[in-house]
């Protein structure tokens, strides 16, 4: 995240931390409390952004939550179904790499460019503990990989720790460099969640739909730079940056147990749509790290500490490379408590006490 925009550039909310989500070497989502607009992009009407101090309606396609028809469940059972039989052969097709806050798979290859990637997930349920504040995130997007990029476009859910032992679940999106989002889809353990991001010229198209309950999220702009020679299917450890500071650490991993990714696909711009191991280009396993362990950093250069906490292991993929599972795994993390960040939680935002 960052501060003018999300997963980028950040603003701080009343002076307060910006809990920021990071994509290779550069910023990837910003946070300050409270849920951030902004940004200078030409944006349509279906989006839900709380300026700090201001209250403002959903006015988008988001759909409000309704009772579960016979209809809905039996789609639901199918596609729990089907998520829960593309993980039964896994495989192993992919270069590696590990990470200090990406786990999962990235597909990218010199000359090919991306135009839509998406996946569906059940939101996992975050085991949280009194005294400890800890942060996840599970998304897809397009772009941020490179050493060189300056965009990245995201999408999808959230679950963090507060200080007392709370959960707090939300959905969000990221163009980067304008700053992170909250959607009006208020996602809850064992919701199943498909996400896309599409991006065609400078027109970027972000969709989330809670299969669960009916509520569904759509956001159609403009945004320059955009980035798609890659495309991404996370979960993220947030880092934190204190508004003008020069450095900024990546937060513990909050205890998801574990995320499998179902339906994973991505487009190129000729127009080819495969998984994430398709020939077309290449694959990419990132496991998340702390401590000498880490590796690659995908973060800018303001980040300079990386607070202990849990790793994340990203499984094979399936025979076609739509799913696989990423596993928390405890390693007796850091510090208790996070001095300095408070406000309720939101996607851009930490979780309230």
């Amino acid at each position: 995240m960052r501060t003018s925009g999300r997963h980028g550039g950040h603003r701080a909310a009343r002076g307060r931390p910006l809990v920021m989500r990071w994509w290779p070497w550069r910023s990837s989502r910003a946070s300050s409390g409270r849920a951030m607009g902004g940004g200078s992009s030409r944006d349509d009407p279906g989006a839900m952004d709380t300026e700090p101090g201001a209250t403002r309606r959903p006015t988008g396609t988001a759909a409000a939550a309704r009772p579960r028809s016979a209809p809905r469940l039996l789609a639901l059972a199918g596609a729990l179904a089907w998520l829960i039989a593309t993980t039964s052969t896994a495989i192993a097709h992919a270069s590696a790499t590990v990470s200090s806050n990406w786990a999962g798979y990235v597909a990218h290859r010199s000359g090919v460019r991306f135009e839509h990637a998406t996946a569906s997930w059940v939101q996992p349920t975050t085991t949280c503990s009194a005294g400890r504040r800890t942060y996840s995130a599970d998304w897809v997007g397009l772009g941020g990989y490179s050493s060189t990029s300056k965009a990245l476009e995201q999408i999808g859910t959230e679950a963090d720790c507060s200080s007392n032992g709370s959960a707090h679940y939300s959905s969000w999106f990221e163009i980067v460099p304008q700053a992170g989002r909250r959607t009006p889809v208020a996602v809850r353990p064992g919701d199943l969640v498909t996400a896309a991001v599409t991006v065609s010229g400078s027109t970027v198209t972000l969709r989330l739909v809670d299969h669960t309950t009916g509520a569904a999220f759509s956001r159609r702009t403009t945004a320059s730079p955009v980035d798609v020679t890659s495309a991404e299917w996370i979960v993220e450890a947030p880092s934190l940056c204190l508004p003008g500071a020069q450095a900024c650490e990546t937060m513990p991993l909050a205890d998801f147990s574990g995320t499998t990714f179902g339906a994973a696909a991505a487009t190129d711009r000729a127009g080819h749509t495969g998984g994430i191991a398709d020939p077309s280009w290449r694959a990419v396993s990132v496991d998340l790290a702390t401590g000498a362990a880490a590796g690659r950093s995908f973060a800018d250069g303001r980040l300079a500490s990386i607070q202990a906490g849990g790793r994340a292991t990203v499984g094979g993929l399936d025979g076609p490379g739509r799913s696989f599972t990423v596993t928390y795994q405890d390693t007796q993390a850091g510090p208790p408590g996070t001095p300095g960040i408070s406000g309720p939680g939101s996607p851009v935002g930490p979780p309230g006490p």
